[in-house]
């Protein structure tokens, strides 16, 4: 299970987006809430990892249909403003 592997590797980018896998394919009124709560901390990752963070949870929200669309486009912004040579 998810607890089971946070309790072997403790924290990590990588749960986090594993958690966001599971809530989209789980569903429930409050997704878009614990989405959110998983935003938390990013800033303790590295850039690397923050760019691909924020992609990754921009497909998420974008998963969620048309309800999930602006936090999809806002992670997907940040994604692109975490990499090296971004065309901004």
């Amino acid at each position: 299970s998810l607890a089971e592997v946070e309790r072997e590797l403790g924290e990590s980018p990588q749960t986090s987006l594993l958690r966001g896998e599971l809530l989209v394919r789980k569903g429930g009124p409050d997704v878009k809430q614990r989405l959110a709560e998983l935003e938390r901390g990013v800033e303790k990752m590295t850039p690397p990892e923050q760019a691909e963070f924020w992609a990754r949870m921009g497909s998420h929200y974008y998963r969620l249909g048309p309800a999930g669309r602006g936090d999809a486009f806002r992670c997907f912004r940040q994604a692109l403003a975490m990499r090296p040579g971004n065309a901004q």
